[in-house]
């Protein structure tokens, strides 16, 4: 762990001294030998300490020094009491989580003990999670894989370098280590064993020398037994100089859950209840102003930290098919006390399913990451006809196609809901479904995709264009999953959208692969799901700024400029074949032998550009075709000779933006290739 320190204006801000005592306490250290070699950077510390003192800070007015510091897990320095379950945690925090466990919330909860657990009279147990029989490993050391630990962190100040005690008792669920400041105080970790009661507890009482500066209490929490999580510290840090909690650190946090409310009566229990991942949270500031957004974890988590004290403003995205049931008032107006931390949580349910005269269900195919859906439409009346299917997976992501297949990037529990809309041949009826999901292995993140996120922009109609562009991949790519940041999704390879209004947006995109070559695919290039044993993904973003309103007839934004709807009519005339090598790149006598589609150069252009290719052996139909950024084809030029040629693109008329042109060969595409107008 690496040791983290403040500078010394916040270590110091808002010291209650007088004037006085900084004057001699400036000279007993001058003229002590132990602290010579300190004196320099004290004296700058209560230097920087004194316009605080001189202006009453807050700080200053409290009084910021003091002699020991409660570390005991949910204990409130603010308040001086403990907080009961199930609540945050208000001074320890999850750090990092095991790299096999998706932990987006680094909310510490205190939750409610396990039988089996022994209890210190003055502390919480606490956890990564709400519930106590959270029941995935990750596996201590030695053991191999090794996926790390769930990494929990309690900071304090001191004003100049000083000696202090640091005394605690540790239980802990199974197996722990901790540490200050990276440096090992103790290991729990014996194959075999565990540390949840009184007898097995830790120990910890030790006099250490520190700065000045930020100094953390880390606790390495390892789970071997699938049956519980959680840990408990009991006791303090003591010595001269130190700082009060909110002194070392005044940010303060929000955080909550996004829990299903099974039903409907708007109470909801982290504890008990499922949380709903993927779903946005917005914060606001005491204006109504957005100030920040989340979504929601795997467990349905969120957390927004580092906020200052006041006043603000939590609301939900809602989505299809749900009905907010938790806060009354829609939202939470919370007043955010310095260095607090205030819990907000959400409560929804499914609204009543419609059934249409016959019965809706769907079949669910789960392999690791994977999850196939097909619906199933049982007593039909004939001549009715499926108008539409929506699928939401409950991770923020959406299709519209009629049998999908998604992948997930974290484990958890996520709410699959179908929505079908039928015609009778009269009217139009409409019926929900939803069924709850498990998955225990997330796609790895370790693909060999070399991929690119590119974007153009219409300005008549504020409408962008979205290219997942790979460059370069070993593996073969089976999905793509968008996420444009407003609460929209789009499982399209190239999607064209519209965002809601002026702002800026993070817009995201998954690209999925299987792990083998050979995996996901038939001999002759289809999708098999059903050899898909494993599968990764890349993820590429972008933030776009967006200046336009689709409502007002468009605008200005970044991005290029591309006028689909101008190029139906054959804009790109000024193609003019090569055959001969000029403008070729040298290649070596393998590369003769290969088809091959190169980049055209210049790229971007303004005027002219030229593509070459090589194409060894005889065939019956070759082409280049080139498409706009909606998938439109605007021009195929066909290519009537064997070996190397070029192609030279005068486009005077074209209008900026990114353009794509795929080489085919005898029906088989042979490579694309993304080319810039500006």
């Amino acid at each position: 762990m690496v040791k983290q320190k403040t500078n010394s204006r916040t270590a110091c801000q808002g010291i209650g001294m007088s004037a006085g005592f900084i004057h001699h306490f400036i000279h007993h250290i001058l003229i002590n030998t132990f602290m010579k070699k300190n004196a320099l950077v004290t004296i700058i510390l209560l230097l920087l300490c004194t316009p605080a003192i001189k202006a009453q800070s807050g700080c200053a007015i409290q009084g910021c020094l003091k002699d020991s510091f409660n570390i005991s897990t949910g204990y409130n320095q603010l308040t001086s009491s403990y907080v009961s379950p199930l609540a945050l945690e208000p001074g320890w925090q999850l750090v990092s989580a095991p790299t096999n466990i998706t932990v987006g919330s680094p909310a510490c909860w205190v939750i409610t003990p396990h039988s089996a657990w022994g209890n210190f009279p003055t502390a919480k147990w606490v956890s990564a999670f709400q519930n106590n029989l959270y029941s995935t490993n990750n596996l201590p050391l030695p053991a191999s894989p090794f996926y790390g630990s769930f990494k929990f962190q309690r900071c304090f100040c001191l004003c100049q370098s000083t000696a202090v005690r640091i005394k605690y008792d540790l239980m802990a669920d199974d197996e722990t280590e901790t540490f200050v400041d990276g440096i090992l105080l103790k290991s729990g970790i014996v194959p075999g064993t565990a540390h949840y009661t009184l007898a097995s507890k830790l120990s910890i009482d030790t006099v250490i020398t520190l700065s000045a500066g930020q100094h953390c209490i880390t606790v390495d929490l390892y789970n071997v037994g699938s049956t519980a999580m959680g840990f408990a510290v009991q006791g303090y840090v003591v010595g001269a100089n130190m700082l009060k909690s909110v002194c070392c650190d005044s940010t303060g946090r929000i955080c909550g859950t996004k829990i299903k409310d099974t039903d409907c009566n708007g109470t909801v229990n982290g504890a008990s209840d499922p949380g709903l991942a993927g779903w946005m949270i917005i914060l606001k500031n005491s204006s109504g102003v957005t100030i920040a957004t989340a979504y929601t974890d795997p467990q349905g988590n969120y957390c927004f930290t580092g906020l200052r004290a006041g006043k603000y403003k939590v609301e939900e995205v809602n989505q299809s098919g749900w009905t907010q049931t938790y806060p009354p008032s829609g939202s939470h107006s919370v007043i955010l006390p310095a260095g607090g931390a205030v819990l907000a949580s959400f409560g929804n349910c499914m609204q009543p399913t419609v059934q249409c005269g016959y019965e809706l269900s769907y079949d669910i195919q789960v392999k690791n990451c994977m999850v196939h859906v097909t619906p199933i439409l049982n007593g039909l009346p004939p001549g009715w006809k499926v108008v539409s299917t929506e699928w939401t997976f409950g991770d923020n992501s959406s299709s519209d196609e009629f049998s999908p297949i998604h992948y997930y990037t974290a484990t958890g529990t996520y709410t699959i809901c179908l929505t079908v809309t039928i015609f009778d041949g009269n009217q139009c009826c409409t019926s929900t479904i939803c069924t709850d999901v498990n998955i225990n292995k997330a796609c790895d993140r370790g693909c060999t995709i070399d991929a690119e996120l590119l974007y153009s922009f219409n300005e008549l109609n504020c409408t962008y264009y979205f290219q997942s562009n790979i460059i370069n991949t070993g593996s073969p790519i089976t999905s793509v999953s968008w996420n444009f940041g407003d609460g929209t999704t789009s499982n399209s390879m190239n999607p064209t959208h519209q965002f809601p209004g002026p702002g800026a947006y993070h817009v995201c995109v998954y690209i999925f692969a299987g792990c083998g070559k050979d995996a996901a695919h038939n001999p002759d290039g289809t999708h098999n799901p059903d050899n898909m044993d494993c599968c990764c993904y890349k993820m590429v973003c972008k933030d776009i700024i967006v200046n336009c309103d689709p409502c007002d007839g468009g605008g200005k934004g970044t991005g290029s400029l591309i006028k689909p709807e101008q190029k139906n009519n054959g804009l790109i005339d000024n193609f003019i074949p090569d055959l001969g090598k000029d403008g070729m790149q040298s290649k070596t006598s393998n590369e003769r032998n290969m088809i091959v589609l190169n980049q055209n150069v210049p790229n971007p252009f303004a005027e002219h550009t030229v593509i070459t290719y090589n194409i060894p052996s005889k065939f019956s139909k070759a082409q280049i075709i080139f498409t706009i950024a909606d998938g439109r084809v605007i021009k195929a030029f066909d290519i009537k000779t064997v070996g190397e040629g070029s192609l030279h693109v005068y486009a005077d008329d074209l209008s900026n933006g990114i353009y794509s042109y795929t080489l085919v060969v005898d029906g088989k595409t042979i490579d694309s290739k993304n080319m810039i107008k500006q």
